[in-house]
């Protein structure tokens, strides 16, 4: 009779068995007189001290990166909202080379223009002003002329929106082929589209 190969592996592996003694000695190197299943080791204590560790990690740490998750979310949304903005080209409510006359006209707001440290009035030149809206809320966009380069640009004023933790950095971003910028400034959220 022909014996396959499988057939002879199987026979050779459920006669062969370990000495008593290597046996023991195994048992003793595991540490335990009785060999665990895999459902035993899977309940043990040490499983589920560690389990319970990362559990708490896991929880711990879940707000913080969900509070940079939607921090990133809002600051693209809003870098995207002024871009689109700044490329419908909706003409200006008031023109004037006055910041004064577009302040006194965007009465509407309920916060205060200002005057950015970034945009100083001997580099640039106001060329008018109009309502638009950041997230939903009445914002300003003014435009100016950088009085070197004669570059237009749209400058945004918004009040810092709900559930947005301002930083102290500037955000600089490329987008749809325009330059972006966001930063904070006297308690509020500011942008430039160039």
């Amino acid at each position: 009779m022909k014996v396959t190969l499988k057939k002879a592996v199987q026979k050779h592996y459920t006669e062969t068995q370990l000495s008593t003694e290597k046996m023991a000695l195994l048992k003793q190197i595991q540490g335990t007189n009785k060999v665990s299943t895999p459902k035993e080791r899977f309940l043990s204590p040490k499983i589920w001290k560690s389990m319970v560790a990362v559990a708490a990690m896991f929880i711990l740490f879940l707000p913080l990166g969900l509070g940079l998750l939607n921090k990133n979310s809002i600051q693209n949304e809003i870098l995207s909202e002024v871009v689109y903005n700044h490329t419908r080209d909706m003409g200006l409510e008031i023109q004037t080379a006055s910041f004064d006359s577009v302040k006194k006209y965007l009465s509407k707001l309920d916060f205060q223009l200002i005057n950015s440290s970034f945009l100083p009035e001997d580099e640039w030149t106001v060329l008018g002003g109009r309502y638009c809206s950041i997230q939903g809320k009445l914002a300003a966009l003014i435009q100016v002329q950088n009085k070197e380069s004669g570059v237009i640009c749209s400058f945004y004023q918004s009040k810092i929106p709900e559930g947005f933790d301002p930083d102290s950095q500037m955000v600089e971003k490329f987008l749809d082929g325009v330059n972006v910028k966001l930063w904070f400034e006297k308690g509020l959220l500011l942008a430039i589209v160039v």
